[in-house]
């Protein structure tokens, strides 16, 4: 597999979703990145959402190491108990920044995103 021939590629688990038959989905997906200098271990989770079509998955540690050691322990998946239900939200300008609002069932969202220099701050209302 040559999951580095793309320069996009970074050091990561990744996962690769695959069909009924066991063929691979697209691409592989960058699920966690691994590039943080840690001295002890850290949990690190994230939430995905498969497919539609998806039926099983690969999950691959993928590594670019110079002079480094790279752990990873106890990888899991776990299917949320929750269903997706995707929440629209509208973008405005406001002067130099961003405003954007969101709302579902009874509850409203507004999150603000300025540009500084060097940074972007957001600011978030719920």
């Amino acid at each position: 597999m040559g999951l580095y021939r793309k320069p996009r590629k970074v050091t990561g688990l990744y996962l690769w979703w695959l069909d009924e038959q066991g063929r691979t989905i697209g691409e592989p997906e960058l699920a966690v990145a691994l590039h943080m200098n840690a001295a002890d271990w850290r949990l690190i989770q994230r939430e995905v959402v498969a497919p539609e079509d998806a039926r099983g998955v690969q999950v691959i540690v993928a590594a670019k190491l110079r002079n480094e050691t790279l752990w990873v322990d106890d990888v899991r998946l776990i299917a949320s108990p929750e269903i997706e239900e995707p929440i629209a939200s509208s973008v405005e300008q406001d002067g130099e920044g961003l405003i954007q609002t969101a709302e579902f069932d009874d509850l409203s969202v507004m999150v603000i995103y300025q540009a500084h220099e060097g940074f972007i701050s957001v600011h978030s209302e719920i």
